[in-house]
């Protein structure tokens, strides 16, 4: 397959920044409009995939090695913009960090 080479420097981008090359996202509940239990969402594209799985999301993030601060990177990527901060593990990890420093969570 050929990628457009500003494709593929977006991709590359992305990778540095900790972005593993797909994510999982539980969906119970129709949360993104579509009745499929978990989704799926590719680093660098907008949007995501229906997912009809026996496994969870966290049990296929598991499978992956996806973190929960990747995960959240990966939603707001293909949600908002790959292009915008939210779009970092590490500002999630930092806000994780936050929450269980002000007794609001637990550790991961």
């Amino acid at each position: 397959m050929h990628i457009n080479p500003i494709d593929q420097a977006r991709d590359d981008e992305l990778a540095r920044r900790g972005l593993p090359p797909i994510a999982y996202a539980d969906n119970r509940g129709n949360r993104y409009g579509d009745p499929a239990p978990v989704v799926a969402i590719k680093r660098g594209e907008p949007g995501y995939y229906p997912i009809h799985s026996l496994l969870t999301a966290d049990e296929l993030n598991a499978l992956e090695g996806v973190t929960p601060a990747q995960r959240e990177a990966m939603l707001s990527g293909s949600m908002f913009g790959w292009h915008l901060k939210g779009a970092d593990p590490k500002l999630h990890e930092q806000l994780r960090e936050r929450q269980v420093a002000r007794g609001k969570g637990e550790a991961a």
